[in-house]
């Protein structure tokens, strides 16, 4: 609910739209978006200065490093037209910014890995995050624990922290504000899990089957492969092959 409301009135949402999406009426939504802009009165001044912009020459939007769209069709005397270019006015400089924040912490990275000499590659980039593949001497998980020396649990789970040179080297840069006004003032987190496969433990069920977990599932367990089974896995795997 926070996320629509939040994500939707800094991308231009309208009132009836974000009615629709949260399932509330329209004068409601309005209440909420007025809220929203009374606790962050900053954020609406640059919001209308977006548009504001768009509308004056050379008619583009900008992301902090300078990346450019067209945002001309804020001129259009057509209401959807013109309001859809707005939208764009003040989305693409937050999302450019994002995009643009993820592929330089990325770079700082993967060229401090290099000049350090270590066999670590990156596999891939989704949204704000990547995947490393490291060395297993080089980063590992470490219990969390509180100031008795108990280990931290959270939701009934044990919390682990992820450790070693590759852990603490992500850390430090992305502890380095951007070099890019006005991001040079922003201190972002490293948020770090580890796994044992580049996107998470692949999940071959749903993959061979796309009703598994549903009554009628048959899922192929003969073409599961076993060198990424767990051993509880492994041991149900062995109790339902027919031989």
């Amino acid at each position: 609910f926070a996320k629509t409301v939040v994500f939707g009135v800094i991308y231009g949402m309208s009132a009836y739209k974000l009615a629709l999406s949260i399932n509330v009426t329209v004068e409601e939504a309005e209440a909420f978006m007025k809220k929203f802009f009374d606790r962050f009165p900053g954020l609406k001044k640059w919001l209308d200065n977006q548009i504001r912009l768009a509308k004056q020459k050379p008619y583009k939007a900008r992301t902090p490093w300078g990346t450019q769209r067209s945002v001309r069709n804020a001129m259009s005397n057509d209401k959807g037209v013109r309001e859809h270019a707005e939208r764009i006015a003040m989305n693409m400089p937050i999302q450019g910014a994002a995009g643009e924040l993820t592929l330089y912490y990325c770079c700082e990275i993967m060229d401090e890995c290099e000049r350090r000499g270590w066999d670590v590659h990156m596999v891939n980039t989704t949204h704000d995050s990547c995947s490393l593949e490291v060395p297993e001497d080089m980063i590992w998980e470490e219990p969390v624990l509180d100031k008795d020396g108990n280990q931290v649990e959270k939701e009934g789970k044990a919390v682990y922290k992820v450790c070693g040179p590759v852990a603490e080297l992500v850390q430090s840069i992305i502890d380095t504000p951007a070099p890019v006004a006005p991001l040079n003032t922003v201190n972002f987190v490293a948020d770090m899990e580890l796994n044992d496969h580049w996107s998470g433990y692949p999940d071959l069920y749903r993959a061979l089957d796309p009703k598994y977990g549903k009554d009628d599932s048959t899922v192929r367990w003969d073409l599961i492969r076993d060198d990424v089974l767990d051993k509880e896995e492994q041991e149900e795997l062995d109790e339902l092959q027919v031989v």
